[in-house]
């Protein structure tokens, strides 16, 4: 009779009458794997305790296998050898095969169609979004956009390259980024950058912005944040300025439609964040953090097809603002310049006609002697001009500068087309 390895179903012909009544344990020539042959007993319990610990047995010269049992129609049990050269001939087998890679073949090229289009649409508003961006003196241009195929069935990745900055009219080229790296999430509207960094080599200045990430997505609102871990720029070999830990964001909810279809009405908020800002080489500002708020504001849409601006648009733009009676509140304004605090808040309402729109800020600064000290430094000019204005609000009773606690404290009002300092008019001041 022959007997199958239970590990590869290699078949070995054997006599029943030599295996003893212990058991023999070959090993097969296929595999390599031990296997214990025994001969059934008239106990069902043991012989199934034997087949459990995964020995072959065999009575009245049949063979009976572990785990390849089936009930047969009486209830009673039968076993049968597994053949995977059965399976593979078996018309069913086949047939399942063909069909799931029919379903491979089709979810696949599903799976490409999806990118391409997600690859397409992107490229198609990232050219958009640069033609907002330019103008007719200066255009933002780049040399290619390549993806990756393998971003995922929720997101794509890819890498801008070559963008730069083209003078229209001299056809000179600035470099600004060799290649941003960035990933979609086409389902939540969202597109961020992975940090790069930005540069600008001039004749005579240099500006580079390192650790740059660009975080931007719409929906039910629209989002935009830029943050870079340093920013400078040279000019004829001078520092002229550096700023550490910038962050801008701005948030614009969309609301009401209005009248004139081609600009968008809604709320938003404006974030600005800076760890230190150095001029010169010398740490002026620490610590910067300032919130604006818009109520009803008033925003362009986007113009498609490189539609030029209107040569009235700043005009356009300031009408809808006053006759939306927009507002920009200063909600939050906090910094330490030159070790000293200076704190600010106020709101801007436009009306209609603009002229008459109002204004109102006011500013607090605690230790003002070293702000003075160095505009002394950078210009006498300015430090006239301020000193002037101080001793002009003294005597007219409208003190701003307080001595004892070297503290400044200013209210800054617009109405009526008139600009007051304390409540006093700043052009009798001056």
């Amino acid at each position: 009779m022959e007997v199958s390895c239970p590990n590869c179903y290699a078949t070995y012909p054997i006599n029943p009458v030599k295996i003893p009544e212990k058991g023999a344990t070959p090993t097969c020539k296929k595999c390599g794997v031990a296997f214990t042959i025994v001969r059934a007993t008239s106990d069902p319990i043991k012989d199934r305790a034997q087949r459990m610990k995964g020995y072959v047995l065999i009575r009245d010269g049949k063979k009976e296998e572990l785990y390849h049992e089936k009930l047969n129609a009486s209830g009673g049990s039968s076993r049968k050898g597994f053949s995977a050269k059965a399976l593979l001939a078996s018309r069913s087998f086949r047939l399942g095969a063909w069909v799931a890679g029919v379903v491979f073949l089709i979810g696949c090229a599903g799976f490409f169609v999806w990118k391409h289009q997600v690859h397409t649409r992107f490229e198609k508003a990232l050219k958009t979004g640069l033609e907002q961006a330019s103008n007719e003196q200066f255009a933002v241009i780049y040399e290619k956009v390549s993806f990756s195929w393998l971003g995922g069935l929720t997101r794509a990745r890819g890498w801008i390259h070559g963008l730069s900055v083209q003078n229209l009219r001299t056809r000179e080229t600035l470099k600004l980024a060799d290649k941003i790296p960035f990933e979609l999430e086409p389902s939540k509207r969202r597109f961020v950058t992975t940090p790069f960094n930005v540069f600008a080599d001039g004749k005579i200045a240099k500006t580079m912005l390192k650790g740059c990430v660009i975080d931007t997505g719409e929906g039910d609102s629209f989002h935009l944040r830029f943050k870079t871990d340093e920013a400078y720029s040279i000019v004829n070999g001078i520092e002229v300025f550096t700023v550490l830990d910038m962050e801008l964001s701005f948030h614009f909810k969309t609301g009401n439609v209005g009248e004139n279809p081609s600009f968008v009405y809604g709320d938003g908020d404006f974030v600005l964040r800076a760890g230190e800002i150095h001029v010169r080489s010398e740490p002026v500002i620490r610590g910067a953090d300032i919130l604006l708020s818009l109520k009803n504001g008033v925003f362009p849409k986007s113009r498609t097809g490189g539609a030029p601006i209107p040569e009235n648009f700043m005009d356009l733009l300031g009408t809808e603002w006053a006759e939306n009676q927009a507002a920009v509140l200063l909600e939050r304004c906090s910094l330490t310049i030159l070790g000293t605090t200076l704190r600010a808040s106020g709101a801007l309402e436009f009306q209609n006609p603009v002229e008459q729109s109002k204004a109102e800020l006011t500013v607090s600064v605690s230790q003002f002697r070293p702000i003075m000290q160095y505009l002394h430094r950078v210009s006498e000019e300015a430090f006239d001009r301020v000193v002037i204005t101080l001793v002009a609000l003294d005597e007219k009773n409208a003190g701003a500068y307080n001595r004892v606690t070297d503290s400044l404290d200013l209210n800054l009002s617009y109405k009526d087309s008139r600009v007051r300092v304390n409540n006093q008019d700043i052009q009798s001041l001056l």
